[in-house]
């Protein structure tokens, strides 16, 4: 475990018995980040909580997390997922399960989600951490113009875990591709990876096909994928495309969902 301890912690939301997959990957980022470790039980406002499952996960995180991480337990009254991202604001990561999408979806494109600024990781089915698992981490830039954040924010997963990060770019096209268009997004992509302060290698692809696709096969070869959330529109509001739904749903990597980013007004208020 680090030597440094982060106050935020990474919680897990958690609402029924099947949460294996879930616990396993936040222990291991409580364990690579120096922090605690919150089990966040949703339950209806209007039901008797059940105390039982709470107290299974809990107890199932500890023996996997040993003495070295913090365990600690909490019920949160409401909807599952958008509760768990309501009553922590300043966790670190919040964990959910692959069975969780379609709430996450809900949640992430609700009148809420302006207000969410929680990075989230979904963790695919059956998933376990391998070892050692020397795969980069990849991040999938769709917007060039907010790229910065974004590969400065995978930087640093891949930095912390020690391996390659790989940035990638996918332009559907027809036809020829333009080669003004994509010397300008390499500038881009570039401009992005000089300043993210990765120690660590990094790779800048800009590919061409269906995003999907592509991004589903790097997931394959990839120990975590890092997408970032569209900024809500007026009269829009907040909405996920159609590669990041299909992602959600079908990727073989845990994939995080960083939220867009703040203004710097808001960043230092907090």
């Amino acid at each position: 475990m680090s030597t440094r301890y982060d106050e935020r912690p990474v919680v897990v939301g958690i609402h029924d018995h099947d949460v294996d997959d879930a616990l396993r990957y936040a222990v291991q980022e409580a364990r690579r980040n120096g922090c605690g470790l919150w089990v966040a039980h949703s339950h209806d406002a209007g039901r008797s909580v059940d105390v039982a499952v709470l107290d299974r996960a809990v107890a199932r995180a500890g023996e996997l997390a040993g003495p070295d991480v913090p365990v600690t337990g909490r019920h949160v009254a409401g909807v599952p997922v958008e509760s768990v991202l309501v009553a922590f604001p300043e966790a670190r990561t919040v964990v959910l399960r692959h069975r969780d999408v379609l709430h996450l979806l809900r949640t992430l494109t609700s009148d809420v989600a302006a207000a969410i600024h929680t990075p989230v990781v979904c963790v695919p089915q059956h998933w376990a951490a391998a070892e050692p698992d020397r795969r980069p981490v990849a991040v999938g830039v769709e917007h060039l113009s907010t790229a910065g954040p974004l590969v400065r924010a995978a930087a640093e997963e891949a930095s912390g875990r020690g391996v390659p990060l790989r940035v990638v770019h996918v332009r559907s096209i027809r036809g020829q591709a333009d080669p003004i268009l994509e010397s300008e997004a390499h500038d881009d992509l570039d401009e992005a990876v000089a300043t993210c302060g990765a120690t660590v290698p990094v790779t800048v692809e800009v590919d061409h096909g269906e995003a999907t696709e592509t991004l589903l096969a790097i997931a394959r070869e990839s120990q975590l994928l890092v997408l970032g959330r569209n900024e809500p529109r007026a009269g829009v509001g907040c909405r996920m495309g159609r590669a990041a739904r299909s992602l959600l749903h079908d990727s073989a990597a845990p994939l995080l969902v960083l939220p867009p980013p703040q203004p710097v007004a808001v960043l230092a208020s907090r």
